[in-house]
């Protein structure tokens, strides 16, 4: 079988029978492609003629030419183990992927903002006084409060609140629902935002537009949503002296700052919506690093 004409076909079986989301399917559709192009070079057109020696050389390639990291390197991995299972169980083809070894990563603890600083963050965003301006307070505060991710955020449709119970249903990876609790102010936020602010941001000089975005935009005569990327441009213009900052601070923030009041890492995985409790486990690591700092300032023998 010709290397692309699999790589089509292990796109639609992530999108038919496992329902991937559009983002991950690029991710796995682009390391799919840097692996064929690798192949390529030499003179491989077909997966039969692969061998195990060489996703080992592709590897090699990344890590000592491209200089990736071990996290990006995991990535990497994964989506070549889930493709060569793929051509194992569709095909019949050696599952190459159980060769390759996933590399040992040092944990990094997540950056965080204290609350200080995004409430100085809300305080900036709410001087712009502009549709646009209040459609992006609205968005960092839910992001926020919630503490969904970017791509939940963004997609996010009109149907998903439910302000008479005080939730939103946040539609995570793999289309799994969960329902996140939302604070009374936010729920008068966002009555306001949608009554006001977001019939605003449908409209321009020649006519109105309807969509189901909670956050929408108009880009050449059509109505989309936000994008990722239009999102992390507001949010590096509004902190442009944090160098780190990004939207998954504001989720880390959130994190933090529960775990620092006390909330049980239980609660806080189904709030964040991972799959495993060992992935939010992490935070116990920042909030010993919290505690230690509150210890050495009030300690009387320190």
């Amino acid at each position: 079988m010709k290397i692309e004409r699999a790589i089509d076909q292990f796109e639609m079986h992530l999108a038919s029978r496992q329902q991937v989301a559009s983002n991950t399917l690029q991710a796995y559709r682009a390391d799919c492609n840097q692996l064929t192009n690798f192949l390529k070079k030499k003179k491989i057109s077909s997966f039969k003629k692969v061998k195990s020696i060489h996703l080992k050389s592709f590897l090699g390639y990344l890590k000592r030419d491209l200089g990736l990291k071990p996290t990006s390197m995991s990535r990497k991995i994964s989506s070549i183990k889930k493709f060569f299972h793929f051509l194992h169980q569709e095909h019949q083809l050696q599952n190459l992927g159980e060769t390759l070894i996933f590399p040992r990563k040092e944990r990094k603890l997540p950056k965080y903002l204290t609350e200080t600083k995004v409430m100085e963050l809300f305080e900036r965003a709410a001087l712009d006084k502009s549709a646009i301006g209040q459609r992006n307070y609205m968005m960092l505060h839910l992001m926020y409060v919630t503490g969904i991710r970017v791509s939940e955020l963004v997609n996010m449709k009109m149907h998903q609140l439910r302000l008479d119970m005080g939730l939103v249903t946040v539609l995570g990876k793999g289309s799994k629902e969960r329902q996140v609790p939302l604070p009374e102010p936010t729920q008068i936020l966002l009555v306001g935002y949608m009554e006001n602010v977001r019939p605003e941001c449908l409209r321009n000089k020649k006519r109105e537009y309807t969509s189901d975005y909670l956050f929408p935009i108009i880009y050449r005569k059509q109505v989309k949503n936000v994008t990722r990327q239009a999102f992390w441009a507001i949010i590096k213009r509004l902190c442009p002296q944090i160098s780190y900052m990004s939207p998954h601070i504001l989720r880390h923030s959130l994190a933090t700052h529960l775990l620092h009041k006390g909330v049980d890492l239980r609660s806080l995985q189904l709030i964040l919506g991972h799959e495993h409790l060992s992935t939010v486990e992490i935070y116990t690591h920042v909030d010993m690093s919290h505690l230690r700092n509150a210890y050495n300032k009030k300690h009387p023998r320190s």
